[in-house]
């Protein structure tokens, strides 16, 4: 777990020692630990501040790239086999160790090899995370709704369904050309008084690529 001790002061000076060790595996987050010297009582406070993202941290999805994400599957998840394949475990094995962090280690390999039998992780392709600016959630409902379609007739080969798909792709096809042609035409009018600017947004439309020079060697 690479769990850290964060606490380095005194938090009893009559005994010179410290009471409130603050373990954390991510030390990144935590901004700040005081323990300022009130003489309200022998033992002296403790204030950790931690660091906050509004992003929502999933433990149980893991994101490989832009493209793929690693997550463990809970579909045929079995508590009660789970438990039993947790009963079954060699726990005191852990204590052939004398240092506590091998302790902890062996502990979490033995928790870990368990929860593997029962929700292993899948490796899942998802949309992009910085998705195109004219993508609107009209057209990703469009492209969800020609996805399900695509997927209703590859499993049931119904002819009616695919011509429903064709219809949605389509759509979905129409959809994006307008949506990306009018977002360079007004990203255009923003620069027109902007020749750097507009170079710019044509070489991003084009598909312009900046090449480096290299000189050979002599």
């Amino acid at each position: 777990m690479n769990l850290n001790q964060l606490v380095l002061e005194i938090t009893r000076p009559m005994s010179g020692t410290c009471l409130d060790p603050t373990y954390s595996n991510y030390s990144h987050r935590i901004q700040n630990i005081v323990c300022p010297v009130i003489g309200l009582a022998d033992h002296l406070p403790l204030f950790a501040v931690r660091k906050h993202s509004n992003q929502r941290e999933r433990p149980n999805v893991k994101r490989i790239n832009n493209n793929y994400i690693q997550y463990r599957n809970m579909k045929r998840f079995d508590a009660e086999l789970f438990k039993q394949t947790l009963m079954q475990t060699p726990w005191d094995s852990v204590f052939i160790f004398d240092e506590t962090d091998d302790v902890l280690d062996s502990w979490e390999k033995l928790f870990i090899d368990g929860l593997e039998q029962h929700c292993p992780w899948r490796t899942k392709r998802v949309a992009w995370v910085n998705q195109a600016p004219w993508i609107t959630p009209a057209i990703i409902k469009q492209l969800q709704f020609r996805d399900a379609l695509l997927k209703k007739f590859r499993r049931h080969r119904n002819p009616s369904v695919w011509a429903d798909y064709k219809k949605a792709r389509n759509k979905a096809v129409g959809m994006l050309r307008n949506i990306k042609r009018k977002f360079y035409v007004s990203k255009l009018e923003q620069n027109e008084n902007d020749t750097k600017g507009t170079w710019k947004i044509i070489k991003s439309i084009s598909g312009m690529v900046k090449q480096s020079k290299r000189v050979n060697s002599l």
